[in-house]
């Protein structure tokens, strides 16, 4: 029986590629988008953990397509959009929602670690929107998320590679945002707080007890809450249709402050306005 939900014309007929969609945030997004109705190519290192998801996306009545790759590989990156635009024909979204961490004071940080953690969570993004561009330029338009995280907004003791990579992960979409607007392709990145998800090399319990307390593990959003958010009618109106099958006008600079439950476990801000602006949604410090 197909678990299709009720948005599935949203994303019909168009095709997906998500990055990290062997677990948390990845697997919960690439579900969200075949239940709106798009194929979706999957790509992470485990394909045991990715068969797992395309089972899950086959039970939305989609088409799912497995890459495993190692995102540390640019051959491997570009190979797998190579390999999604040979399958489905097209590419209308793209979800760089991998990441990686090389954890360990900056004195003691190896060199390997620190380029891995770039090379994952910075350059990856970059090769795969560099390759589906023109795809999207030439089909009119596209989305591309970039999954940054609260680390890119603050930085952390023993978390540097991690922290650069989402920090730089900001100014590269702001800049894509720019050159994507005269083509109808969006650029957004949005910036996860706490989900139940392994952080780096870090389980959620042992991240708490990093951050001093300042977020319960029980208050840590399951990922596929942190998709689901998308769909709440005051971020509805703010996401252009493409993403997760949402229909709404693009967007305008504007604030959403409205606390609610949990609701301090997730911000969304997106580079994809009139003016370049963050659109925000957090009850804690602002994104700016």
């Amino acid at each position: 029986m197909s678990e299709r939900g009720s948005g599935a014309d949203g994303l019909e007929g168009q095709a997906a590629l998500v990055t990290g969609a062997s677990s948390g945030l990845g697997r919960a997004v690439a579900i969200a988008l075949a239940r709106a109705g798009a194929d979706v190519a999957l790509i992470a290192r485990s394909e045991k953990d990715l068969r797992e998801t395309e089972e899950l996306v086959f039970r939305t009545g989609r088409r799912a397509l497995v890459l495993p790759t190692d995102l540390a590989s640019a051959t491997e990156t570009r190979g797998a959009m190579e390999r999604t635009v040979e399958s489905f024909g097209r590419v209308d979204v793209l979800v760089n929602a991998a990441g990686t961490d090389a954890p360990g004071p900056v004195v003691d940080l190896e060199v390997e670690g620190w380029d891995r953690t770039l090379e994952v969570n910075l350059r990856a993004p970059f090769l795969l929107s560099k390759a589906a561009f023109p795809h999207m330029r030439e089909a009119g338009g596209g989305t591309i998320v970039n999954v940054s995280s609260v680390a890119g907004k603050k930085g952390w003791a023993n978390a540097s590679a991690y922290c650069a990579s989402k920090f730089g992960l900001t100014g590269f979409t702001e800049a894509l945002a720019e050159e994507g607007r005269p083509h109808g392709i969006r650029a957004i990145v949005i910036y996860p707080g706490a989900m139940a998800t392994n952080w780096g090399a870090w389980s959620p319990e042992e991240r708490h007890e990093g951050e001093a307390g300042q977020t319960s593990p029980m208050r840590a959003l399951p990922p596929s809450r942190v998709a689901d958010r998308f769909h709440r009618p005051e971020v509805r109106e703010l996401l252009p249709r493409y993403l997760l099958g949402l229909l709404g006008e693009a967007p305008t600079t504007r604030k959403l402050e409205r606390p609610g439950e949990e609701s301090g476990s997730m911000r969304i801000c997106m580079s994809d306005t009139p003016t370049g602006k963050s659109l925000q949604r957090s009850p804690t410090p602002p994104c700016e």
